[in-house]
């Protein structure tokens, strides 16, 4: 168990676990915005790792990393591109992967839907705008809400069963996958959050989403990557 957040006093082995997660740290090299990398910020500091921003501000920084973001595992000085890849690495690196092969394709498959969720939004978001200019994106915005309104029914009720179901675990919110926290909770926060910002009329519609969404706002670690104004 890599979360830190406990209900009960810190045992010896806790606080052993803290010490050595509080020697691995982490460069996130991307731009100065919220993006693709937002949901590794915030899954670094759900796990109670520090890292620092690197900031792509050039077109040879941009050049030299290939396709960002970039993550430096300053321990093993390990290298990993692209934000899919980056929070993989991260989960199987920290316990966020499942316990065993099958329930890591299970995160794997959902995880990939809500960043598949995140990606139609945005260019939903992109053809709204050139709309009146270009009459032949028509079709493709209404394929494009179709499904993200789909994505976005199948987690409410997804999560929905799983407040549900009786409950066996003190983990807040409620962990997406057999009690355990996994980057796929995370990621969903993060897209949830990030299709928030630029909608503020569509989530109140999802009854459970909207709670998951303040009920992750609440967590201490969000709150303190925040104030710390490292997720942009």
């Amino acid at each position: 168990m890599t979360n830190l957040e406990h209900e009960t006093p810190l045992t010896i082995e806790d606080i052993v676990e803290r010490e050595e997660i509080e020697k691995i740290t982490y460069e996130l090299y991307y731009f100065a915005s919220r993006g693709v990398a937002d949901a590794v910020r915030c899954l670094i500091a759900d796990i109670g790792l520090k890292f620092t921003n690197e900031i792509i501000d050039t077109v040879e920084e941009l050049e030299e990393l290939h396709f960002p973001p970039m993550l430096l595992d300053c321990e093993t000085n390990t290298r990993i591109y692209g934000h899919r890849a980056v929070l993989r690495y991260i989960a199987r690196r920290h316990g966020y992967y499942g316990l065993n092969i099958g329930e890591a394709a299970f995160i794997d498959s959902l995880t990939e839907y809500a960043l598949d969720l995140q990606s139609n939004y945005w260019l939903l978001d992109e053809c709204v705008e050139i709309q009146d200019t270009e009459k032949s994106s028509d079709h493709r915005i209404e394929i494009l809400k179709t499904e993200v309104e789909h994505a976005l029914t199948y987690f409410d009720s997804y999560i929905e069963n799983i407040i549900n179901t009786p409950e066996t675990c003190v983990i807040k919110p409620r962990p997406l996958v057999n009690d355990r926290r996994s980057y796929l909770d995370v990621c969903l926060y993060s897209v949830l959050s990030n299709i928030h910002r630029t909608n503020k009329s569509l989530l109140p519609q999802f009854e459970y989403l909207w709670s998951y969404i303040h009920e992750w706002d609440a967590k201490k670690s969000i709150q303190n990557l925040i104030t710390s104004g490292e997720r942009f």
